[in-house]
Protein backbone atom coordinates (compact mmCIF):
# COMPACT_ATOMS: atom_id res chain seq x y z
CA UNK A 1 0.00 0.00 0.00
CA UNK A 2 1.20 2.99 -0.71
CA UNK A 3 0.16 6.23 1.85
CA UNK A 4 0.48 9.33 0.37
CA UNK A 5 0.12 12.32 3.13
CA UNK A 6 -0.07 16.08 3.07
CA UNK A 7 1.97 18.54 4.65
CA UNK A 8 0.41 21.36 6.34
CA UNK A 9 -2.71 20.75 9.20
CA UNK A 10 -1.70 16.85 8.21
CA UNK A 11 1.68 16.20 9.71
CA UNK A 12 2.04 19.40 11.24
CA UNK A 13 0.04 21.92 13.21
CA UNK A 14 0.35 25.00 10.60
CA UNK A 15 -2.82 26.87 11.65
CA UNK A 16 -1.93 26.25 15.22
CA UNK A 17 1.37 27.03 15.83
CA UNK A 18 2.78 28.60 12.67
CA UNK A 19 0.09 30.85 10.91
CA UNK A 20 0.07 32.95 14.16
CA UNK A 21 3.56 33.45 14.11
CA UNK A 22 3.05 34.55 10.61
CA UNK A 23 0.18 36.87 11.24
CA UNK A 24 2.18 38.90 13.59
CA UNK A 25 5.65 38.98 11.80
CA UNK A 26 3.19 40.25 9.22
CA UNK A 27 1.36 42.89 11.13
CA UNK A 28 5.13 44.29 12.64
CA UNK A 29 6.12 44.90 8.98
CA UNK A 30 3.34 46.83 7.92
CA UNK A 31 3.25 48.50 10.65
CA UNK A 32 7.58 49.25 10.15
CA UNK A 33 6.22 50.71 6.51
CA UNK A 34 3.65 52.85 7.76
CA UNK A 35 0.55 51.30 8.86
CA UNK A 36 -1.08 52.84 12.30
CA UNK A 37 -1.93 50.30 14.26
CA UNK A 38 -2.37 52.36 17.95
CA UNK A 39 -2.47 49.27 19.87
CA UNK A 40 -0.21 46.24 18.22
CA UNK A 41 -0.89 43.77 21.24
CA UNK A 42 -4.78 44.41 20.43
CA UNK A 43 -4.72 43.94 16.38
CA UNK A 44 -3.02 40.86 16.84
CA UNK A 45 -5.79 39.02 19.35
CA UNK A 46 -8.00 41.07 16.90
CA UNK A 47 -6.10 39.27 13.65
CA UNK A 48 -6.19 36.07 15.19
CA UNK A 49 -9.64 35.46 15.99
CA UNK A 50 -10.21 36.43 11.97
CA UNK A 51 -8.22 33.82 11.34
CA UNK A 52 -10.07 31.05 13.75
CA UNK A 53 -12.84 31.24 10.98
CA UNK A 54 -10.92 32.34 7.88
CA UNK A 55 -10.00 29.67 5.01
CA UNK A 56 -6.43 30.88 4.68
CA UNK A 57 -4.13 33.57 6.24
CA UNK A 58 -4.16 35.68 2.69
CA UNK A 59 -8.22 36.06 3.27
CA UNK A 60 -7.39 36.83 7.74
CA UNK A 61 -4.40 39.48 5.94
CA UNK A 62 -6.85 40.81 3.27
CA UNK A 63 -10.45 40.97 6.06
CA UNK A 64 -8.07 42.25 8.85
CA UNK A 65 -6.83 45.39 6.57
CA UNK A 66 -10.27 46.12 4.79
CA UNK A 67 -11.70 46.62 7.87
CA UNK A 68 -9.10 48.87 8.76
CA UNK A 69 -9.71 50.70 5.89
CA UNK A 70 -5.94 50.05 5.17
CA UNK A 71 -4.30 50.48 1.23
CA UNK A 72 -3.74 47.80 -1.32
CA UNK A 73 0.26 48.55 -0.81
CA UNK A 74 -0.22 46.95 2.90
CA UNK A 75 -1.80 44.14 2.10
CA UNK A 76 1.18 43.17 -0.42
CA UNK A 77 3.81 43.56 2.60
CA UNK A 78 1.62 41.34 4.66
CA UNK A 79 1.48 39.31 2.12
CA UNK A 80 4.95 38.76 1.03
CA UNK A 81 5.60 38.53 4.59
CA UNK A 82 3.56 35.92 5.44
CA UNK A 83 4.84 33.87 2.26
CA UNK A 84 8.18 34.21 1.12
CA UNK A 85 10.25 36.78 3.62
CA UNK A 86 9.87 34.37 6.93
CA UNK A 87 13.20 33.02 8.56
CA UNK A 88 14.28 29.08 8.43
CA UNK A 89 13.66 29.16 12.13
CA UNK A 90 10.32 29.17 13.22
CA UNK A 91 8.07 27.32 15.54
CA UNK A 92 5.76 24.74 14.40
CA UNK A 93 4.69 21.33 16.17
CA UNK A 94 4.11 18.38 14.84
CA UNK A 95 0.57 16.40 15.00
CA UNK A 96 0.25 14.76 18.22
CA UNK A 97 2.06 11.12 18.28
CA UNK A 98 2.93 11.93 14.08
CA UNK A 99 6.48 11.13 15.04
CA UNK A 100 5.82 7.81 16.53
CA UNK A 101 3.18 6.56 14.04
CA UNK A 102 5.02 7.98 10.68
CA UNK A 103 7.82 5.75 12.14
CA UNK A 104 5.36 2.81 12.89
CA UNK A 105 3.74 3.26 9.72
CA UNK A 106 6.78 3.25 7.10
CA UNK A 107 7.43 -0.65 8.15
CA UNK A 108 4.30 -1.73 6.38
CA UNK A 109 3.39 0.99 4.56
CA UNK A 110 5.26 3.00 1.23
CA UNK A 111 4.65 6.36 2.75
CA UNK A 112 4.86 9.30 0.24
CA UNK A 113 4.46 13.27 1.41
CA UNK A 114 3.22 15.52 -1.36
CA UNK A 115 2.99 19.34 -0.14
CA UNK A 116 1.87 22.47 -1.85
CA UNK A 117 4.23 25.69 -1.61
CA UNK A 118 7.58 26.34 -1.85
CA UNK A 119 10.83 23.35 -1.68
CA UNK A 120 12.60 25.55 0.61
CA UNK A 121 9.98 26.42 3.32
CA UNK A 122 7.90 23.44 3.27
CA UNK A 123 11.65 21.52 3.66
CA UNK A 124 11.56 23.31 6.97
CA UNK A 125 8.76 23.04 8.28
CA UNK A 126 9.15 19.27 8.17
CA UNK A 127 12.62 19.83 9.74
CA UNK A 128 11.37 22.30 12.55
CA UNK A 129 8.45 19.90 13.24
CA UNK A 130 10.95 17.08 14.22
CA UNK A 131 10.33 14.85 11.79
CA UNK A 132 12.40 12.19 10.01
CA UNK A 133 12.28 13.26 6.14
CA UNK A 134 13.97 9.80 5.60
CA UNK A 135 10.60 8.14 6.90
CA UNK A 136 9.10 9.34 3.24
CA UNK A 137 10.60 7.35 -0.01
CA UNK A 138 9.63 10.38 -1.73
CA UNK A 139 8.81 13.99 -1.29
CA UNK A 140 7.15 16.13 -3.60
CA UNK A 141 6.84 19.91 -3.28
CA UNK A 142 4.10 21.30 -6.12
CA UNK A 143 4.88 24.90 -5.91
CA UNK A 144 1.61 25.19 -8.55
CA UNK A 145 -0.63 23.36 -6.50
CA UNK A 146 -1.04 20.62 -8.72
CA UNK A 147 -1.29 17.07 -6.75
CA UNK A 148 -3.16 14.91 -9.02
CA UNK A 149 0.19 14.59 -11.56
CA UNK A 150 2.23 14.19 -8.38
CA UNK A 151 -0.19 11.22 -7.38
CA UNK A 152 -0.46 9.56 -10.53
CA UNK A 153 3.50 10.02 -10.75
CA UNK A 154 4.09 8.09 -7.41
CA UNK A 155 2.31 5.13 -8.26
CA UNK A 156 3.50 4.56 -11.23
CA UNK A 157 6.37 4.87 -9.89
CA UNK A 158 6.51 2.49 -7.12
CA UNK A 159 4.19 0.30 -9.44
CA UNK A 160 0.83 0.24 -6.95
CA UNK A 161 -2.40 -0.06 -8.30
CA UNK A 162 -5.34 2.38 -7.92
CA UNK A 163 -6.60 0.41 -4.96
CA UNK A 164 -3.45 0.04 -3.15
CA UNK A 165 -3.11 4.01 -2.99
CA UNK A 166 -4.69 6.07 -0.19
CA UNK A 167 -4.12 9.78 0.12
CA UNK A 168 -4.85 11.87 3.48
CA UNK A 169 -5.15 15.34 3.83
CA UNK A 170 -7.27 18.39 5.58
CA UNK A 171 -8.13 20.25 2.17
CA UNK A 172 -10.97 18.88 0.08
CA UNK A 173 -10.34 20.15 -3.16
CA UNK A 174 -6.78 20.77 -2.82
CA UNK A 175 -5.77 17.35 -1.64
CA UNK A 176 -8.45 15.14 -2.13
CA UNK A 177 -10.48 15.55 -5.03
CA UNK A 178 -7.36 14.98 -7.38
CA UNK A 179 -6.96 11.64 -5.75
CA UNK A 180 -10.18 10.51 -5.94
CA UNK A 181 -10.58 11.44 -10.09
CA UNK A 182 -7.78 8.62 -10.14
CA UNK A 183 -9.39 6.60 -8.30
CA UNK A 184 -7.50 6.37 -4.91
CA UNK A 185 -9.03 6.08 -1.07
CA UNK A 186 -8.88 9.00 0.06
CA UNK A 187 -9.40 9.99 3.93
CA UNK A 188 -9.99 13.76 5.16
CA UNK A 189 -7.86 15.13 8.18
CA UNK A 190 -10.60 16.87 10.14
CA UNK A 191 -7.53 19.54 11.51
CA UNK A 192 -6.37 23.35 11.14
CA UNK A 193 -8.57 24.60 8.58
CA UNK A 194 -9.98 20.94 7.52
CA UNK A 195 -12.44 21.91 9.99
CA UNK A 196 -14.55 24.38 8.08
CA UNK A 197 -14.86 21.72 5.90
CA UNK A 198 -17.93 20.05 4.94
CA UNK A 199 -18.09 16.75 6.59
CA UNK A 200 -19.46 14.89 3.64
CA UNK A 201 -18.39 15.43 0.68
CA UNK A 202 -18.52 12.41 -2.80
CA UNK A 203 -14.44 12.90 -2.74
CA UNK A 204 -14.26 11.61 0.69
CA UNK A 205 -14.15 7.70 1.66
CA UNK A 206 -13.26 8.27 5.36
CA UNK A 207 -12.94 10.74 7.81
CA UNK A 208 -10.55 11.16 11.03
CA UNK A 209 -9.70 13.70 13.46
CA UNK A 210 -5.94 12.77 14.45
CA UNK A 211 -3.36 10.49 13.07
CA UNK A 212 -3.99 7.80 15.37
CA UNK A 213 -7.14 7.03 13.86
CA UNK A 214 -5.99 6.89 10.56
CA UNK A 215 -3.29 4.31 12.02
CA UNK A 216 -6.17 2.03 12.92
CA UNK A 217 -7.91 2.93 9.69
CA UNK A 218 -5.64 1.74 7.41
CA UNK A 219 -4.55 -1.41 9.54
CA UNK A 220 -7.98 -2.63 9.10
Amino acid sequence: MLLIFDLDDTLIQTTATFTPFQLERALKKMVKEGLSLPDLSQAIEEIQRIDYRSLSAKATLSEFLEIRGAGQIFFEIGLKEIYEDFPLAFPIAPMEDAIEILLRLSRGYILALVTAGREREQRAKLKNAGIDSTLFSKIIVCEKGEKGRCYQALAEEFQIASSGVVVCGDRIALDLVPAKERGYRTIHMREGRGKREPRRHPSVDFTVNSLRELEEMVKR
